[in-house]
């Protein structure tokens, strides 16, 4: 009884080493990839958008089970409807996602510090001197692995692909732009980080070709690259401009994606699949018009 109890002490000691080796690093680094896009530090995506009927930000926290709560009232009288969102993650260095933004009556770039209660500071210049990249802003997450969150965009001069990487200073910055690629311009207005929608642990990035209304999916390097763009598949249209990445809406550790219909104005998720594509797409509610034009993506 002893041998056999031993013997089955050392069965069970290695299955969990097995499945430690093929399921634990995975989660792990999965988890590394994921947007931030977390504004109460739950662990599950949420959504931020401007309504443009009374000009506040709007949040709404992800439940867990793919889709969101009831919307919350943030910030209002702060010039919300002249700004483009970016759900950019952690750029302060408090664990807490953060918003950014080009103000387009200044063409500068504000930085809206998420609170461990859900809500946000009023927006903080960070610099100037934005206006080539007006509209095109988005979060990508920790693209190269520090931690931080990161920021990319196309320029409107040269249609070349920007990044800037997340710097912890004084309240959250950038550093220098540094140019990832040209011949975007197909994209431009419809970039977003999804997190790692490839389970290997490194942030991802997808984009609406707006020639031929195809959903691209460009695999992250880890380092602050990407991969060769991949056709995930077509018909996206109708979701432009406010497709965003949804971050991890239902606890499997892979990224999603989020997006309102401009024709039925109802909002929609596709859940990813951890092989850099998505599932069928669920419609989450309708009457989504008043934010169609101001997703943080």
């Amino acid at each position: 009884m002893k041998h056999l109890r031993r013997s089955m002490l050392v069965f069970v000691a290695v299955a969990l080493l097995v499945m430690a080796a093929a399921v634990g690093p995975a989660s792990a680094l999965s988890v590394a990839g994921q947007r931030g896009n977390d504004y109460n530090v739950d662990g599950i995506g949420d959504f931020v958008a401007v309504s443009s009927v009374d000009h506040c930000l709007y949040r709404w926290y992800g439940n867990g089970a793919g889709t969101y709560g009831n919307g919350a009232r943030d910030l209002c009288n702060q010039g919300a409807n002249d700004y483009d969102l970016a759900a950019v993650g952690d750029v302060s260095g408090d664990g807490i996602g953060d918003v950014v933004t080009i103000n387009r009556n200044d063409l500068c770039l504000y930085r809206w510090n998420g609170n461990p209660d859900g809500n946000f500071i009023a927006p903080q210049r960070v610099g100037c001197g934005w206006g080539p990249y007006a509209g095109s802003i988005a979060g990508a997450g920790d693209l190269n692995g520090d931690g931080k969150g990161d920021l990319v965009a196309v320029n409107a001069n040269d249609n070349c692909l920007y990044l800037w990487k997340g710097i912890y200073g004084p309240g959250g910055g950038f550093g220098n732009a540094q140019v990832v690629g040209c011949g975007w311009a197909p994209y431009r207005g419809f970039i977003t980080g999804v997190g790692d929608v490839t389970r290997d642990g490194k942030a991802d990035l997808v984009a609406v070709n707006g020639d031929t209304g195809c959903l691209n999916l460009w695999r992250g390097t880890g380092t602050g690259g990407f991969g060769t763009a991949e056709v995930v598949g077509c018909g996206w249209d109708p979701y432009l401009p406010a497709l965003a990445g949804a971050g991890d809406l239902n606890r499997d550790g892979i990224g999603d994606i989020v997006a309102i219909n401009r024709y039925d104005n109802c909002m929609y998720r596709w859940s990813g699949t951890g092989t850099g594509r998505f599932g069928a797409a669920v419609r989450l509610g309708c009457g989504w018009s008043p934010y169609l034009y101001s997703v943080a993506n």
